[in-house]
C-alpha cells in the first residue's frame, strides 16, 4: 500500500497544503513547530477516524476557521482510493466519495502503524493499553474484527451490569434441581477467534526527503 498524495485545508497550522509522496520511504524534517507531526496526524485520522494527540476534534481546526478538511489518496495492490474527512460542527467521512456511518467501514482502508514517545506507556502501563494497541492493529488487517470486538464489549458490559444486580440483591435465579437459591450469571456466547497469518513488509531502498517549513501554502511535488 502506498499513500501518494496528501491535501490539507485549515488543518492545525496549514491553511492549504498539498504533498506528493514517494512510493518508497518519505522523511519529514524541519525546525520545531513547523507542522511535521501535524502531517502524520492527518494521515492517522484518515486511517482510524480519530487523532492520536487529542480527543477534542475541533482543536485540529486552524485558528480563526470553522472547519477542516483532509484528503488522502492511496494505492493498494487491487485498487486505488481516496479518504476525505471534514470536521466542523459534525464530522463527515467519505471513502471513494461514499459517506460512511460506522468506524468499522473506515478501518482497514489504510494500513498504519505509528510510534510516538507516548507509546512507551504500552510497556509501562497495564494490559489494557496493550490490548488497545493490538485491537487497532488487528482491526486494520481484519476489519470485521472491529465489529466482533464491539459486540464482545457490549456483551461484557451487559454481563457486568447483570452481576452487579445480582450482587445488590435485585435479581435472583432459582435453580429447581438444587434446594437453594443461587446467584448465577448469564454466560455470553463465545466470540470467534481470528487467525492472522504472518505478513512481511519489505523495506524499499529509496527515500524521499521532505523539508517542512513555515510556508504552509507551498505545493510539494513528488520526486
Amino acid at each position: 500500500m502506498n499513500i501518494n498524495k496528501i491535501k490539507l485545508k485549515n488543518f492545525r497550522n496549514y491553511t492549504e497544503q498539498e504533498i506528493e509522496l514517494n512510493p518508497h520511504i518519505n522523511v519529514f524534517y524541519g525546525d520545531n513547530a513547523q507542522g511535521k507531526t501535524n502531517i502524520l496526524e492527518a494521515i492517522f485520522i484518515s486511517g482510524f477516524g480519530k487523532s492520536f494527540r487529542t480527543s477534542k476534534e475541533k482543536e485540529m481546526i486552524k485558528l480563526g476557521e470553522d472547519f477542516l478538511e483532509t484528503n488522502i489518496f492511496y494505492d493498494k495492490s487491487d485498487r486505488s482510493g481516496k479518504i476525505k474527512i471534514i470536521i466542523a460542527d459534525k464530522k463527515q467521512v467519505e471513502v471513494n466519495g461514499v459517506k460512511i456511518k460506522k468506524l468499522s467501514e473506515l478501518i482497514g482502508n489504510l494500513n498504519l502503524v505509528i510510534f510516538t514517545p507516548d507509546d512507551i506507556q504500552i510497556l509501562k502501563n497495564g494490559p489494557a493499553e496493550r490490548r488497545r494497541f493490538l485491537d487497532m492493529m488487528i482491526g486494520q488487517l481484519r476489519p470485521n474484527y472491529v465489529h466482533n470486538l464491539n459486540l464482545y464489549l457490549k456483551t461484557l458490559e451487559q454481563r457486568n451490569n447483570y452481576l452487579k444486580q445480582l450482587k445488590d440483591g435485585i435479581k435472583l435465579i432459582t435453580t429447581p434441581q438444587i434446594n437453594a437459591t443461587r446467584r448465577t450469571p448469564a454466560v455470553p456466547s463465545s466470540m470467534p477467534l481470528i487467525f492472522i497469518p504472518p505478513t512481511r513488509y519489505p523495506i524499499a531502498p529509496m527515500a524521499k526527503i521532505i523539508k517542512i517549513n513555515d510556508r504552509a501554502d507551498e505545493h510539494i511535488p513528488a520526486k
